[in-house]
Formats: C-alpha cells, structure tokens, sequence
C-alpha cells in the first residue's frame, strides 16, 4: 500500500491501527538519530496507543491510519510541536479533511487515497519528558500532552481560515479568486460570538464584515452539542494558534486545547465537556450513543495545508 523502503511503526489498540511512517528523515537525526532516534519513536507510538485508548473512552470511531512523522531542531523557537491533515480540494465543509472524513466514516472514506493520510512533526530542541508514567519537572514539557493536543488537531480541532480570510487554497473569499471555499467542518461553526457565522454557508465565502473585526475579538465554536465555546483570538493575529484553540476562560484555563503550555506537570491528557462536545459536532459518535464503551482510533497529521502548532509558555 506503501512505497518501497517505508520505515513504519505500528501501534495497535483493540481493532484499530496507528501506523507512523519515518521514511522521510534524514539519516542520522530527528527520529532517525542514531543515540537517541529509537526511543523519540518508541515515546511517539506509545503516545498513539495511550491517545486512542483516551479517545475511545469518548468517541467509538475506528480507522486505519498511515502518518508521516518528521522532525525539526529548534531549541530556542516558540512551537513544541505541529500537526494537521492532508486537504483535498472539496468546496464546502469538511469534505476534503482526509483524517476526519476516515475516522468518521471508520475507514469508510479514503480522501488520500494511496497517501499517507497525513503527518506530525516534533521539534526535539524542546526538552521532552518521554517516559509516560515519570513525574514531569519544572524543566521539562509533556510529550504526551503535547501530542494528545496535537492528535486532536488532525481529527478536525483546527480551522482552515487564514489572516486575510482565505482557506488553505487561497479561496474563499468573493474579493479574492471568487471560488468558494475548502473550509474545515470545524469552520463551519465559528461565529462572532452574537450568532452570525464567519463563513456564508450558502455562498462558500467568508463574511468579511464579520470576520475581520472577530478575528482579533472575539470567535466562537457555536452549535448545538456545544452551546457557545470562545475560542483564542489575541489582539495580534497569532498563524496556527488563532482561532484553532480553546480561550482559557469559563473553565478551559487547564483544557487540552488552550493554546499554550508551559514546563512542568499539570498538563491535560483528556478531554473535557467543551473538547468532547465540540468533537461530537464535527461528527464523531459519542460511545454513549452506543451503550458500549469501545476505543477509538486516532490520527494525526502535519500537511504543509493546515497545521496548528502548540505554543511555547515560557514560565517567569
């Protein structure tokens, strides 16, 4: 299924497989490196099966999932790590996600086809607690915070609206190439926190009147599972962080999905009620509905269409 010469790594949770493929590191670093390369994947895949076997406790969606993991070396840089989904281009909402559309269909629906459905990079200058059951220092980050986080990402937690408005194509706005837009599912429930959506759902486009004063005030996941969530929105248009993250306030100051996170113990690796209701209206089944706890599967993806990076919070 795969080109010739993949290095894969494969983790298994009840039926379901996460599967990473290291094939395009350089030799010698990044997951590759040959003192420490083993135990990054090792860290990495066991990272896989501790978040699906969180996210089945919520959500029994299943699929095959194919990753590619890559890798970056900036010590003193703000990001930890990144990740998204391969975006095929499919005019409306959600239709084009290669991540959510598998998982939701539980493999029903291949966006990517023979691809890889996606990836996830790792900036390993950042200083890792890799062991999952250590106590994590003042001076360390959570790996395993950071890549819950990021796995929730690719399953859909993330926009696909730009600075000017635009989508990943550079569509989506009727002042621009005039083609609707290859918007997110997530997208699809923003508004300006009074009710009126950021994008017009008959037209494609983004409301511009709208989106531009929200976008640095004041946006909001709203729907009918979640009821009105605020969303992150600085004062100072912030790519990858705007927008695809919880504000920390009305209780999400500790959430999985805030948009920073800073050395030390304390951080999230489960959901809350906003994260659950918001993963709920992007389409996954709610293990309630069916009576039966099952695990879930999960992916995570880095495309150069649509990453979110987890911030750096550097504590005073």
């Amino acid at each position: 299924m795969l080109a010739g010469g993949l290095a894969l790594g494969t983790t298994a949770h009840a039926s379901l497989t996460f599967t990473f493929d290291y094939s395009t590191n350089t030799a010698g670093v990044g997951f590759d490196h040959a003192v420490t390369g083993a135990a990054r994947r090792a860290a990495l895949e066991t990272a896989g099966t501790r978040f699906s076997t969180m996210f089945g406790t919520f959500f029994s969606n299943s699929a095959n999932i194919v990753l590619t993991a890559t890798s970056t070396f900036d010590p003193g840089g703000p990001g930890l790590a990144s990740a998204g989904t391969g975006i095929s281009y499919v005019p409306g909402f959600g239709g084009g996600e290669a991540v959510r559309a598998k998982l939701v269909s539980n493999g029903a629906t291949d966006v990517n086809g023979a691809s890889n459905d996606g990836g996830v990079n790792v900036n390993w200058g950042a200083a890792w607690q890799l062991d999952p059951d250590a106590p994590v220092t003042d001076l360390d980050f959570d790996f395993y915070t950071v890549l819950f986080h990021e796995f929730t990402h690719a399953l859909g937690f993330l926009s696909q609206i730009g600075q000017d408005g635009t989508d990943a194509f550079g569509d989506g706005t009727a002042g621009g190439t005039g083609f609707a837009g290859t918007w997110a599912k997530f997208d699809q429930y923003l508004t300006n926190c009074a009710g009126t959506s950021l994008i017009d759902a008959g037209t494609g486009f983004t409301n511009l009147a709208v989106y531009t004063p929200a976008i640095t005030s004041a946006v909001c996941f709203e729907s009918a599972e979640a009821g009105s969530v605020k969303m992150y929105t600085p004062g100072l248009y912030a790519p990858g962080s705007s927008v695809s993250h919880l504000d920390k306030v009305n209780g999400n100051e500790t959430a999985l999905m805030k948009y920073d996170l800073g050395t030390g113990p304390g951080g999230a690796r489960a959901y809350n009620t906003d994260e659950v209701n918001i993963m709920t209206s992007l389409g996954y089944t709610r293990v309630e509905a069916n009576g039966v706890p099952e695990p879930g599967s999960i992916a995570l993806v880095l495309a150069a269409l649509g990453g979110a990076a987890f911030a750096r919070r550097r504590k005073a």
